[in-house]
């Protein structure tokens, strides 16, 4: 199976970047087997390529990139019970088990989600970072209904969720966006 290393940290990504045999990890008893069909790069992805993010993970190199993705349970872990193999589905898996750019993954079954049937594939596997993301932010925050927030960058990947995140919470939201993208960001929810 072969996946995405990143063999060195730099700016340099034809030297920094392989495609390599992958083996496949031990299947433990809460994980998935993903065929993978697509997967999504965010800035943390640059970042670990270039050595930005070493103050959060420190893997021994080579290993393999990326956490974002979507694609079809191939085998599930004998303790998993909300899956089944042909499920489509998407996923962000753990630090410890990168390798979303990849042919397949092992990925524990509490980080992946049924996929919606709406999204394809490649729709899906930019959600999960994302979501975590602002699931997260709004946590902190404590948005719920009543709450003002202002969400900028809301044509972007984070806004477009944030802003349907916020109004389905009963939030009142206020955006920023580009002249042109102003009917999306009203479309998506926003109130001014």
């Amino acid at each position: 199976m072969e996946a995405l290393f990143l063999t060195n940290y730099g700016l340099k990504l034809r030297k920094n970047l392989k495609f390599k045999e992958k083996e496949l990890s031990k299947i433990g008893s809460t994980d998935v087997l993903i065929q993978i069909h697509a997967a999504g790069l965010n800035p943390v992805d640059y970042k670990i390529v270039y050595g930005m993010a070493l103050i959060l993970n420190k893997p021994r190199r080579p290993f393999a990139i990326g956490f974002d993705l979507s694609g079809i349970i191939a085998r599930v872990g004998d303790a998993v019970v909300d899956f089944q193999i042909g499920d489509e589905v998407y996923a962000k898996a753990p630090w410890g088990q990168m390798g979303a750019i990849g042919q397949e993954l092992v990925v524990e079954a509490n980080a992946v989600s049924i996929k919606p049937k709406n999204l394809t594939f490649i729709e899906a596997a930019g959600i999960s970072l994302v979501a975590c993301t602002v699931y997260d932010a709004f946590q902190v925050a404590e948005i719920k209904k009543g709450t003002k927030v202002l969400i900028t960058g809301g044509s972007g990947g984070i806004g477009t969720f944030a802003i349907q995140y916020a109004k389905a919470l009963g939030a009142y939201v206020y955006t920023t966006t580009s002249t042109k993208n102003i009917e999306l960001v009203k479309s998506l929810g926003a109130d001014e």
